[in-house]
């Protein structure tokens, strides 16, 4: 499969349809004056294309904030591009950013940090209809190829899995009161080699209380943070003494409960007949809201760097983590462990005994509402969605579910940046897999050492 180019284009300020600058760009290096010849010379490439989306993140403290741009491609230069481009864009200082629909010719330029971009403001990417000039220029240079995105060859039963809605109307499903108080409580401490391991809880907007530990490290200073999710069935020990090791490492870390891991009035679990749908599509719901929410958590507290959050997930934390990825903006970094593209597509093909047996209990008419009804939380219907976070895959060559099939077929939709790793293991992964999430996320968000 080959790998799509992923850059990151920081707009201090935007070229205006009128024609003026804005005063409060700042460029590393400013390419605005050059002749066209020249910065083509020096970009690393250049494109024509046309803006098919773009999604605006909540605004920072000083007003800027993150567009992801993506972009249809059809002509190239230098550079061998994939017709799908993603576009992550810094927008501070300037009033207008891309538009769908709009048509562009974009300089790219590789940066100190090793990622290849465009300043808007800085170089001379514009509006395809002000270019007329530049296309001239380089219209006799050779075009460099533009490539089709590969998708794996699916058996009969594997069909298609396309997206159920728009990825705007299915991110209001998790949309919560962010200002309500998190009601947090702490029923103990336990000190391990100088980590505090807080048992606690906090309010679940969706009802009851989430219980959680939030694991934190010696001394002070500012720390990343993390959230581990787990599987079904287990707990928030699961991931304990990776998140004690990442705290040595000097990382705050929340692992939560999922509903059905819960006691009492906030115990929710789903229903083993398979025939109420919309209480178990709500059971997913719930958990990414109640994610979103340790998100809230964590950023509340004064120790923790909000631009340095990553979360790690398994199975179920692995599926509940792709949809938190294409819905959640502020989170850096997703390790998805073992994660499948289509939970109702597995029920529908499946030939496993048991999935057999479910599936003959209920009649057609319950068969088909139950898997359109839960179809909006398949992950596959967000994991393209992620950027600007960072993704890794980690898959095992042994897993039955997801298979090989389904591993392609997910990482193949996965939004960049993202690395894609099979481990000789089953769906639990190994101790390599477990080393290589620690190294890269050590690496995403700036931790120390992970032992």
């Amino acid at each position: 499969m080959r790998n799509r180019i992923l850059f990151i284009a920081v707009l201090g300020s935007l070229l205006l349809i009128t024609g003026e600058t804005r005063a409060q760009c700042t460029c590393v290096t400013d390419y605005r004056n050059l002749p066209a010849r020249h910065e083509f010379n020096l970009a690393y490439a250049v494109f024509v294309g046309k803006v098919l989306q773009v999604e605006n993140a909540p605004r920072n403290e000083d007003g800027s904030y993150l567009e992801t741009v993506h972009f249809h491609v059809t002509k190239a230069w230098k550079r061998d591009l994939d017709a799908n481009l993603t576009i992550t864009n810094k927008i501070q200082g300037c009033s207008n950013g891309f538009a769908e629909n709009e048509d562009w010719l974009v300089y790219l330029h590789t940066y100190q940090d090793g990622t290849v971009g465009t300043r808007c403001c800085c170089t001379r990417t514009t509006l395809l209809s002000k270019a007329i000039e530049d296309l001239k220029t380089f219209a006799a240079d050779p075009p460099a190829k533009i490539l089709r995105p590969q998708v794996p060859q699916r058996s009969e039963s594997q069909t298609s899995v396309a997206q159920v809605k728009p990825i705007a109307d299915l991110r209001r499903m998790f949309d919560y009161h962010w200002n309500e108080p998190l009601a947090v409580k702490e029923t103990g401490v336990e000190d391990k080699n100088g980590v505090r391991i807080h048992d606690i809880s906090y309010a679940s907007p969706k009802g009851g209380r989430v219980t959680a530990y939030l694991v934190v490290p010696p001394g002070k200073g500012t720390f990343a943070g993390v959230i581990f999710m787990h599987q079904r069935p287990g707990s928030r020990k699961v991931f304990l003494d990776e998140a004690v090791r990442f705290a040595q490492a000097g990382a705050v870390s929340l692992l939560i409960d999922a509903p059905f891991s819960r006691t009492g009035e906030s115990k929710r679990d789903f229903d083993p007949t398979v025939t109420s749908p919309v209480y178990d599509r709500d059971i997913y719901i719930q958990t990414v809201v109640d994610l979103r929410r340790g998100v809230d958590l964590l950023l509340s507290r004064a120790d923790v760097d909000r631009k340095r959050i990553g979360f790690v997930g398994f199975s179920y934390g692995a599926h509940t983590g792709a949809i938190l990825a294409g819905v959640e903006r502020r989170i850096k970094a997703y390790v998805i462990m073992s994660g499948a593209p289509s939970l109702t597509q597995f029920l529908r093909t499946s030939t496993m005994p048991g999935i057999v047996k479910t599936r003959s209990s209920l009649t057609k008419d319950q068969q088909e509402n139950y898997f359109t009804t839960l179809a909006v939380v398949d992950p596959i219907n967000y994991i393209g969605h992620v950027a600007p976070a960072a993704l890794f895959l980690q898959f095992g060559s042994k897993d039955r579910y997801p298979n090989e099939e389904m591993q392609a077929l997910y990482a193949a939709a996965a939004s960049n940046p993202k690395l894609v790793k099979t481990y000789d293991a089953g769906h639990e992964l190994n101790d390599e897999a477990r080393a290589d999430r620690a190294e890269w996320l050590r690496k995403q968000i700036k931790l120390g050492k992970v032992k």
